[in-house]
């Protein structure tokens, strides 16, 4: 039996028609997941115009869940079947490269790459999916001191604090799915703090934010740290070092200074890889099938230690 370690697994499942069931989404570029309950909830990205090749695009609001069993046998596909739930999602915008995290049974999603869709400014682009309602359906929200639209970043929730983290990511201002590439005014380092029971953002300016970025992985320990892996920076600087990592401290919302070491083990740069936290607190998993920037696929282990003076050290190992 194998149990579920991270959604990459179950990616490379469906492109290897792992997935027998009547109903199957088209393939899409730039869409978002979330997994609840046994259910991975699918949505958005970017469509191909023509059946061969992704030289025309246009962005969906199309939307699915794949029941996913907490174990199950490579020869068995019958418990994967998809759900087209489509009619739930036809008030919103068409659209890709959004941020999205589950807060408790909801899901939130801000902002992404609306395309010919784009919004006129000041548009709400905060929208919420009740997992637990008997009709759901998703909800535009109104909040007081939204940011400015962007694209491939991320939201990561703290129940602790209960508060919605968003940093980094790539402003909307421009359609840049094929050619990539971004300019130092496109790539903002403000952390945007969304208060959940409020709906209030705060922005924070600090002196020590690392460079802006986007496609890049954010993952929230146990100890309230979220830790930043790779992603693209400017067009002059290319991708993020892989061994610079950057952390944040959503305890007293500070950025944290670390260095990592694995000489050899330090994975190239990339970006759009995925990263997963395991049972264990300081452990997290950096899924590299099918980033930017790797000449073969391989699986990372990134591994966060205890505090030591006014630094935190962590370092890589691998495994193929």
């Amino acid at each position: 039996m194998y149990k579920l370690i991270s959604l990459t697994y179950l990616l490379i499942i469906f492109n290897n028609n792992f997935v027998l069931t009547d109903f199957i989404p088209t393939s899409r570029w730039g869409a978002n997941a979330i997994y609840f309950n046994n259910k991975i909830y699918y949505g958005g990205g970017y469509l191909p115009l023509y059946p061969d090749n992704w030289r025309g695009t246009q962005p969906s609001n199309e939307f699915f869940s794949l029941d996913v069993p907490p174990s199950f046998n490579l020869t068995d596909r019958s418990k994967f079947v998809w759900t087209n739930l489509s009619s739930q999602s036809t008030n919103l915008i068409p659209f890709a490269f959004s941020s999205q995290c589950l807060i408790e049974d909801k899901i939130m999603m801000f902002g992404g790459d609306f395309d010919k869709y784009l919004p006129p400014a000041n548009t709400t682009l905060v929208w919420f999916y009740d997992l637990s309602s008997s009709s759901p359906s998703w909800v535009l929200t109104k909040t007081t001191g939204q940011p400015n639209d962007l694209e491939s970043g991320s939201l990561v929730y703290n129940n602790n604090t209960g508060n919605i983290y968003m940093w980094a990511g790539k402003l909307s201002n421009k359609n840049t799915l094929l050619t990539g590439g971004a300019s130092p005014e496109d790539l903002p380092t403000t952390m945007n703090i969304f208060n959940k029971d409020t709906n209030v953002w705060t922005s924070l300016n600090l002196t020590n934010a690392p460079e802006g970025r986007y496609d890049f992985t954010s993952t929230l320990l146990r100890s309230g740290i979220i830790v930043y892996i790779g992603g693209q920076l400017t067009d002059a600087n290319g991708f993020a070092d892989m061994s610079q990592i950057n952390m944040y401290s959503t305890t007293n919302d500070t950025w944290l200074p670390a260095m990592t070491t694995g000489g050899s083990y330090v994975p190239s740069t990339r970006a759009r890889h995925t990263a997963v936290l395991s049972n264990q607190s300081n452990l997290i998993f950096v899924i590299i099938f099918l980033s930017i920037e790797i000449l073969k696929p391989n699986f990372l282990s990134f591994f966060f230690v205890s505090q030591r003076r006014s630094y935190y050290c962590i370092w890589w190992s691998y495994r193929y």
